[in-house]
């Protein structure tokens, strides 16, 4: 007999096709429209989630919720939401989810800041499409869909151009916010030259015209970027996408690592001029001194997730192009200890050290009081789990973002005390360009 609170299981095609992953994925989007979907790309694959046949949320209260329903809470929100994914009424699940910056203050037990929606929200999709290279798996829990499914990728790829044509659409005035950030790295310094707190990343947003078609923009971006990892999402009012530059957290089959990036310069495209910013990045005392504290705390934050003897750092400030920057970029990693899962993980290792400071409860009261607004999605996470208890987060930076008719790019600096307002505005000034040059217009 079914258990009466299942919700099925996945039944499943396969297609070989013709057009790339990345062309297709962003014409699926198009062509369906849908009203909640998550794209997610990472390593030789891209993932999109459609709707939602299960959700949790945790609202600014800290409660978990399935369903609408409470989830009683255990010892630990970490065990709380276990429990909860534990119940979920799908075999062979695979959940995806996006978790705002503002949830740190809860991890952190910290008073929150009002911030719109849920902290955290995961969903298992009712349908899910896999793209390989010239390979598609589709995944339905209604087989009506999957066959729906089937012919809208069947007459897609019969097409002989799948991304209609767009035009650049210009950002308008990047300097936006220039004298209050200028002020909040100042003052910053000075509370870290106090010794309040040794690094705090403070950022600042930009409008951009209402008229940005986010899908377009993706595309274009995505053709000229190199991140560890890609999104594209709606969740009704919301909109983002975004090419994220590191990961928060990868664990699959017990190995779990972090990837810390911090210090900057950008990529000019001259191959003369890209290594002479490449080597003043490699021997700059500022971004070395911010790596260094930040790969530290990385590990710091690490070692009780790892079993004894299994953690270590490799490619350590290996330079890691991002698009048209370039980072220092080092890997903390190791085997996740017994008795942990990947909700424990994450919420360790949230917010990632490069989107908040060292310590983080003395960065994130400085974020609170020097930047202007709350920050929602950027800085936090987009993520995948399954029930096999992999996880996949990738850190949400060089975005765009949209709430209703406010449309907006967000881009960070690390403040140390060897730090000049005028460099920090310089690096988000690069940061907001690398994002910004590609913005589409149907």
């Amino acid at each position: 007999m079914q258990d009466p609170h299942s919700l099925g299981h996945y039944h499943e095609a396969r297609l070989t096709v013709a057009h790339p992953p990345l062309d297709l994925a962003v014409s699926l989007v198009l062509a369906l429209a849908p009203t909640r979907y998550v794209l997610y790309e990472m390593r030789d694959c891209i993932r999109i989630a459609l709707g939602a046949a299960w959700n949790l949320d945790i609202d600014q209260a800290g409660t978990v919720r399935c369903g609408g329903r409470r989830v009683e809470p255990r010892q630990t929100l970490a065990d709380t939401l276990t429990a909860a994914v534990a119940d979920v009424p799908v075999p062979e699940w695979r959940a995806y989810g996006r978790a705002s910056f503002e949830l740190a203050y809860l991890a952190q037990g910290l008073a929150l800041p009002k911030a719109p929606g849920p902290l955290l929200r995961l969903s298992i999709p009712t349908s899910e499409i896999v793209i390989h290279d010239r390979d598609v798996l589709l995944r339905s829990l209604d087989e009506r869909d999957l066959a729906r499914l089937v012919d809208d990728v069947s007459h897609l790829d019969r097409r002989a151009e799948l991304v209609p044509p767009s035009r650049p659409l210009q950002p308008g005035n990047l300097d936006h916010g220039h004298e209050s950030f200028m002020a909040g790295v100042a003052d910053a310094v000075s509370e870290m030259r106090a010794r309040a707190y040794d690094k705090v990343i403070l950022s600042r947003d930009v409008p951009i015209p209402s008229e940005v078609d986010l899908p377009l923009s993706y595309h274009a971006g995505r053709l000229r970027n190199t991140p560890a990892r890609s999104f594209l999402l709606r969740d009704d009012d919301l909109e983002a996408y975004g090419f994220s530059p590191e990961t928060l957290l990868e664990l699959d089959g017990g190995r779990i690592s972090t990837q810390p990036l911090a210090g900057t310069r950008a990529l000019s495209g001259r191959p003369e001029e890209d290594t002479r910013l490449r080597e003043d990045l490699l021997y700059d005392a500022k971004e070395i001194a911010e790596h260094a504290v930040s790969v530290r705390l990385a590990m710091q934050e690490m070692e009780p997730l790892c079993a004894p003897d299994t953690m270590g750092v490799s490619e350590f400030m290996a330079i890691k192009q991002r698009g048209s920057v370039q980072h220092l970029g080092s890997l903390v990693r190791g085997r996740l200890a017994g008795g942990l899962g990947p909700w424990h993980a994450f919420l360790r290792l949230f917010p990632a050290v490069t989107a908040s400071g060292i310590p983080k409860i003395a960065a994130l009261d400085s974020i609170r009081r020097h930047e202007t607004s709350v920050r929602g999605l950027y800085s936090g996470c987009v993520f995948m789990t399954d029930g096999s208890g992999a996880m996949d987060a990738a850190l949400v930076l060089r975005s765009v973002y949209r709430t209703g008719s406010r449309c907006w790019l967000q881009a960070g600096a690390g403040v140390v005390p060897l730090s000049s307002p005028e460099r920090e505005f310089e690096e988000t000034s690069e940061k907001l360009a690398s994002v910004a040059r590609h913005l589409r217009r149907r």
